[in-house]
């Protein structure tokens, strides 16, 4: 990871028990933040942990939602319901089912951007990764989140909502190709079982 040279935030992750949850506490922790969790499936050892999102934005100047793609616009949703002061940004692989809850969060003056880190819970080193920033509407956000990453070895990639989508199409697509030529080059092969 790397050092950080901005504000200290009081970071909370949402589905902080998840893969890329856990991967993002550590992350923001080593870089000397104060990390909480909120998670309905429980308690963490190692953080501060909420069951209760309302408890959990208390003291929250960041909420990053970690949880699986289906819920995220109702988080949105929620923080925006509840006028959270901080800056809320999503890790999810798709953008495009968020554009009603992102643009309700506008509406509702809420600070919100959108990432997506193309990489897995087990990156111990960001040297060769690559994470998304889709712009949401709001400078400030984005600028904040960027600066968790700007002294980090990490690649930034610019995309709106709709080429991020897109270009994840075609990764999702090539990777899947790429993996029926190679059990049709086994199966030639010999290799069936």
């Amino acid at each position: 990871y790397s050092a950080y040279e901005g504000d200290k935030e009081n970071v909370l992750i949402i589905g902080g028990l998840g893969q890329m949850g856990k991967w993002f506490s550590y992350f923001f922790q080593n870089q000397g933040h104060n990390v909480s969790i909120c998670d309905t499936r429980g308690k963490a050892e190692e953080f501060k942990s909420y069951e209760n999102l309302e408890e959990g934005i208390r003291e929250a100047s960041c909420a990053l939602i970690a949880t699986s793609l289906e819920v995220v616009p109702e988080i949105i949703d929620r923080l925006t319901s509840l006028r959270f002061k901080g800056v809320v940004f999503d890790i999810a692989s798709l953008k495009g089912h968020l554009k009603d809850a992102i643009g309700r969060a506008n509406d509702g003056a809420v600070a919100i951007t959108s990432i997506h880190p193309m990489f897995g819970s087990a990156v111990g080193t960001l040297s060769d990764k690559v994470v998304c920033f889709c712009d949401c509407g709001n400078e400030g956000a984005n600028r904040k989140v960027e600066s968790f990453f700007k002294d980090t070895a990490v690649s930034i990639v610019k995309l709106s909502l709709d080429e991020h989508d897109r270009a994840i199409s075609y990764v999702l697509g090539l990777s899947h190709i790429i993996n029926i030529i190679f059990m049709e080059v086994l199966m030639k092969g010999g290799y069936e079982h």
